[in-house]
């Protein structure tokens, strides 16, 4: 479900949330079974839910099912993974979902879970996490300063970047630029977004979209700021 949802993203159509039904089905029929009630598929079930509903773009009811996770997770701490990986994406999850909504406000409070967790964790999937989720909060808040702030504050973790999987360097890559060129640095976005090309393979089609968007958005205004100089 988790892949499809990467690959697909929300489901648009009818048909589309048809085809989850084969995996819906096979997954009720094993959470529903009494034998399987260890903490490890219980927070399975729960993620499965929570992706699901956020495909079918039922918001609401995902977010439901992720603060339900939440406390299955803190009441186990103890069978949490060293790194806690499946903590990590479900703190990720809570905080696109609550980006999705627009309530940038609830963002905090997990971004603040993620800084207590890096200080036993030095992943750089973590520190991506906070950077992309302290970006899109204050961007959907709509303070560009603090936003560009940040951007400034984590150039060296953007060089760093590369080390990231495909799909959490495009995102790095997506906020950040668009932070230049809220803030007017052209130069310094057309850096960024030069590292595009090497995203060519990149498995989720909505990030591709976006990022080609944006580049497409900033060659636009690159190149009216060249005519007016030309004038």
């Amino acid at each position: 479900m988790y892949h499809r949802y990467l690959i697909d993203g929300v489901t648009r159509s009818q048909k589309e949330k048809e085809k989850l039904n084969d995996l819906v089905v096979s997954e009720m029929n094993i959470a529903g079974n009494p034998r399987y009630q260890s903490f490890e598929l219980k927070k399975n079930h729960l993620l499965f839910q929570s992706v699901y509903f956020m495909m079918t773009g039922d918001h609401k009811s995902s977010l439901g099912t992720y603060y339900e996770l939440s406390i299955l997770f803190e009441e186990n701490m103890q069978l949490w993974n060293n790194p806690p990986i499946s903590y990590i994406n479900h703190i990720r999850g809570i905080l696109n979902n609550l980006h999705a909504t627009g309530q940038y406000s609830e963002m905090d409070f997990f971004i603040g879970k993620l800084k207590k967790l890096e200080k036993d964790n030095r992943l750089i999937s973590i520190r991506q996490s906070i950077y992309c989720a302290e970006l899109k909060m204050f961007m959907g808040l709509k303070n560009y300063a603090w936003a560009f702030n940040i951007i400034e504050s984590n150039t060296e973790f953007t060089v760093k970047a590369i080390q990231l999987t495909s799909i959490d360097r495009a995102e790095v890559i997506l906020y950040t630029s668009i932070g230049y060129i809220i803030q007017k640095q052209f130069h310094k976005a057309a850096n960024i977004l030069s590292n595009v090309i090497h995203l060519e393979n990149l498995e989720n089609d909505q990030l591709r979209r976006e990022l080609r968007l944006i580049n497409l958005l900033f060659i636009f205004i690159y190149m009216i700021i060249i005519i007016f100089r030309l004038k």
